[in-house]
């Protein structure tokens, strides 16, 4: 029996008996949640993440501080 048909007679979903699912492999992201776990062990998930968030190093290019321009002295004559 084809795959079609077969789903047709237990009334599945063509594309669901299709799909499998990807893991990704998240080792290294999962021991830092974890030391920093250890660390603040009162803080949340939801902190927690927002830490590991703010820890990570940003792109070179992004978010460049604003150049600051002093005025010029006005001239006298």
């Amino acid at each position: 029996m084809n795959k079609r048909r077969t789903c047709r007679v237990i009334d599945a979903d063509n594309k669901s008996v299709r799909y499998r699912f990807k893991r990704y492999d998240d080792a290294a992201l999962r021991e830092k949640l974890r030391e920093l776990a250890n660390q603040r062990r009162r803080l949340g998930f939801r902190r927690l993440q927002n830490l590991l968030r703010c820890s990570r190093k940003r792109a070179v290019g992004t978010k460049a501080p604003a150049p600051v321009l002093a005025p010029e002295p006005a001239l006298e004559t």
